[in-house]
């Protein structure tokens, strides 16, 4: 026997085989009058037969992005720029941090502290050079200071090479961390904003005020700190890993600088 939802939907996919959105809701329409078991089977079979693509997702579209800015208020704007802008502060650093951690560089950095500890001074100078990497730079200028000027302090000078090799490693952590803290107290001047909005018009001298109007105020108070929240939340946790890899960058240095500066033979 043929069960009755399963003949309805065939019917319907016979029909119009070419418009895929009015098939599904009519077919969906009719089964919602048939019993509760066949109306289970019925949504299970549309799943697995019709193509991901033929029920509509709704994705989020740039007119539905600009209404939420402006049903935001003017707060969102700023949001929005702090988003963008730790969003390519965190694309930059990740980048940076993926090139310099390798495999391939931690074996130099290897190569060029047992020969430093060898005493083969150029030859580690040279591979620290071509190295390239902040840990080169560092490595070649403390190597040059310990050939150049032996009786140099080269504990004050391995300082002096860390701090200038240390902007590239913490660049950009003082932005993101202004963004991390800037963004909800920005979401707050929002909600701040949005009540004082909704009270205006409340105390005004009408017999009457629009509720889509209050709504708009109580919007700006709501979207702005979820924003702001969501904004500080995805900048947290980039800025929290970034610090540990600068961390263990400058431990790595310090490792290094010891290497150099030993004078064993």
């Amino acid at each position: 026997m043929t069960d009755p939802s399963r003949a309805s939907i065939a019917s319907t996919t016979s029909d119009s085989p070419t418009s895929p959105t009015p098939l599904g809701v009519t077919s969906i329409a009719a089964l919602r009058s048939s019993s509760p078991a066949s109306d289970r089977i019925g949504r299970v079979y549309i799943r697995i037969r019709y193509h991901p693509g033929v029920i509509p997702l709704h994705p989020a579209t740039l007119a539905d992005i600009t209404s939420l800015i402006q049903r935001g208020g003017w707060v969102m704007y700023p949001l929005l720029l702090l988003s963008l802008t730790a969003l390519t502060l965190i694309t930059e650093r990740t980048i940076f941090w993926l090139r310099l951690h390798t495999a391939a560089r931690r074996r130099t950095l290897n190569l060029i502290a047992q020969r430093a500890r060898r005493n083969e001074l150029p030859a580690a100078e040279e591979l620290a050079t071509r190295d390239g990497s902040p840990y080169g730079s560092f490595a070649a200028a403390l190597i040059k200071t310990r050939r150049e000027t032996p009786n140099t302090d080269l504990e004050a000078a391995a300082q002096q090479h860390l701090e200038d090799v240390r902007i590239p490693l913490e660049r950009f952590g003082v932005v993101l961390a202004t963004i991390i803290t800037a963004a909800p107290m920005l979401g707050i001047l929002g909600t701040v904003t949005g009540i004082i909005r909704s009270f205006n018009l409340l105390d005004a001298d009408q017999i009457a005020v629009a509720p889509a109007a209050v709504a708009g105020g109580i919007a700006e108070a709501l979207f702005t700190p979820a924003f702001g929240l969501l904004i500080a939340l995805i900048t947290l946790f980039p800025h929290a890993i970034f610090r540990a890899q600068t961390d263990r960058a400058l431990n790595r240095l310090d490792a290094l600088a010891a290497a150099i500066t030993s004078r064993s033979s």
